[in-house]
């Protein structure tokens, strides 16, 4: 099975658009993932309903923004995607402390 962990990263189109898609596919499973389990945590009292909320809305902003980012990154300059850059690869180094 091949997945994001496993898969080669895709050769770049124009610089960072390949870090865009890859955000829109995490994005886009962890969404999915929440709408699962989530539900279940608030049953068992693991999570209130109000946080699940939060965090499911929170992640599908994430999600939309992802694919608001791959529609308008054509008319980026160039300034603006290599900060659109540092920024992604910021959070992701955060990400991983």
């Amino acid at each position: 099975m091949t997945d994001a962990t496993t898969a080669p990263m895709p050769e770049p189109y124009p610089p960072g658009i390949d870090e865009l898609q890859a955000v829109r596919k995490v994005t886009g499973r962890e969404v999915g993932m929440r709408k699962s389990v989530y539900p279940k945590w608030v049953r068992g009292g693991r999570m209130t309903a109000t946080t699940a909320e939060y965090e499911q809305r929170g992640m599908g902003m994430a999600l939309g923004l992802a694919r608001g980012m791959l529609e308008l990154w054509p008319q980026l300059s160039a300034i603006q995607q290599h900060d659109l850059r540092v920024a992604m690869n910021a959070g992701a180094a955060e990400a991983r402390q």
